[in-house]
């Protein structure tokens, strides 16, 4: 490439990047997610913690009662705060974004790759694409687990990385991905034994010598306490408070039965509850990852709905949950990585080649291995990497092909199939304040039965949420989420019971 051409392609990199960072900052800001767990319980769970909608004002199913007393809710308290601080449920998008411009500082501070050329590598993978402004907290959950997974490979691969700095940076990332995201909660062991094991390597020889530089063994042994406290906080809470680490699930462990309200349904009853594709019911973790990586059964890619939050597909359907990183894209992404690597040959290189072989078997393994955004890590460290070890190629090898702008245009192609798959509806920046929502979504005739300081028992899944008093000034009344009469109690039904979006 001459010098033109690598003008030509940072100015495009970068009016994508500023394009799309604006159209997001605007859609963040004027138009209310209407998935549909952000109504189900994000934004529920984050106005009851601020006082805004409280339990008196709105009494959620018994379900979603048992995992607010047992979840993290670190994303939903920070929704929450936006909500009190604002008045706007349009602000539930706002942390999600906020994590994504964070990662990017982190990229450019740690790794060195270029801002925009991180946006638009992390843009073309669907998932990160549609969450980015989603009232979800899969984002954020996942970019801090994988500032946890650079970090500990950065403390390997590169010498005088072990500073207090960046190990209180890691222990942050593994304090924020465990309190936002059940899910994560199982991982955070492996990184964070590899990081005592490096920690331990580092300092043999002269285990007193690192102890005394670091402020001495008691010093030393709070701080892995806090760490270890602060990115446990939620499983040692439920022990305390409930005999149960992971409430409100009921687990077995070496024959004892610690109790919870909830049972994880075992893999093949999942198709039931359109958790997986029916014909993959039997099939064992591993390769339902798999199939979910390659986007086998997915809607085609003529479907805008092929990409969305949660994967939602019809019951029945092959493709139902699976799918989301753009199976293109990630095959570019692994060639691309191995050639990396056979190129550079460099300690860094091949302890990128070992993160991702750490990585692959361990969310091919856990539970509802095919639900992509709840380990969405996985294909950010992936691209991250990338990114990293082609600048890497660059300085090593001057005029090489493959370097961050000969790259950049191929993300441009893969963020352009995102784009062209989604209508560009996820960069779609006219407002749909909460107003219309409720327009649209609020039975009024339900409404109109509703008096001054009624106490009133219907179901309008996800919705329910909409009818609260809050959104209906001047009025107060109490409103409990059941869809049964029989199960409201002194509170009057209305005789709504309704399921879907609609």
């Amino acid at each position: 490439m001459t010098r033109r051409p690598y003008r030509l392609a940072d100015g495009l990199l970068a009016v994508t990047a500023l394009a799309t960072l604006a159209l997001w900052l605007v859609r963040a800001i004027v138009r209310v997610d209407q998935s549909w767990d952000t109504w189900m319980y994000h934004l529920p769970f984050g106005a009851r913690l601020w006082g805004v909608v409280p339990e008196t004002a709105f009494g959620m199913p018994g379900y979603l009662e048992d995992r607010y007393d047992g979840v993290p809710l670190l994303g939903e308290w920070v929704q929450g705060l936006l909500l009190w601080a604002t008045g706007r449920p349009e602000t539930a998008s706002l942390p999600a974004l906020a994590s994504l411009l964070l990662f990017l500082a982190f990229l450019r501070r740690h790794l060195g790759v270029p801002w925009h050329l991180a946006l638009v590598g992390l843009a073309a993978i669907p998932l990160v694409h549609v969450h980015a402004t989603s009232g979800y907290v899969d984002l954020p959950s996942n970019l801090a687990f994988s500032v946890l997974v650079l970090g500990t490979w950065l403390l390997y691969v590169r010498p005088g990385y072990a500073t207090r700095q960046h190990l209180a940076l890691l222990g942050l990332a593994a304090a924020l991905a465990g309190n936002i995201k059940f899910q994560l909660v199982p991982l955070l062991p492996i990184p964070l034994t590899l990081i005592g094991v490096r920690l331990l390597w580092l300092a043999r020889g002269n285990v007193r010598g690192a102890l005394a530089g670091a402020g001495g063994p008691g010093r030393v042994a709070a701080a892995a306490g806090l760490a270890l406290a602060l990115a446990f906080a939620v499983p040692l809470k439920n022990l305390l408070v409930h005999g149960n680490p992971v409430y409100p699930i009921q687990m077995q462990v070496l024959g004892i039965t610690l109790e919870g309200p909830e049972v994880l349904p075992a893999e093949k009853e999942m198709a039931s509850i359109h958790f997986v594709p029916v014909y993959l019911e039997e099939a064992p973790p591993a390769q339902r990852w798999l199939y979910s990586l390659l986007e086998v059964g997915i809607r085609p890619l003529t479907d805008p709905r092929r990409w969305t939050v949660d994967q939602f597909m019809p019951h029945g359907s092959t493709g139902t949950m699976m799918g989301g990183y753009s199976a293109p894209y990630v095959a570019f992404s692994l060639a691309l990585l191995a050639y990396l690597v056979l190129r550079l040959r460099t300690r860094e290189a091949w302890g990128a080649a070992a993160v991702m072989l750490v990585a692959s078997p361990v969310v091919a393994l856990v539970p509802q291995s095919h639900e992509l955004r709840y380990t969405m890590f996985w294909m950010i460290v992936l691209v991250s990497l990338n990114l990293h070890l082609a600048g890497r190629l660059e300085f090593a090898a001057p005029g090489h092909r493959v370097n961050p702008r000969s790259l950049g245009l191929v993300l441009l192609a893969a963020f352009a199939l995102t784009l062209a798959v989604t209508r560009g509806a996820y960069l779609d920046p006219r407002p749909y304040p909460v107003e219309r929502l409720l327009e649209v979504k609020v039975d009024q005739a339900v409404l109109a039965k509703i008096g001054d300081g009624d106490r009133v028992c219907f179901s309008h899944e996800p919705w329910t949420f909409l009818y609260t008093a809050y959104f209906h000034p001047p009025r107060h009344y109490a409103l409990r989420e059941r869809s049964r009469a029989e199960d409201c109690g002194s509170y009057r039904h209305l005789g709504l019971a309704k399921f879907g979006p609609d």
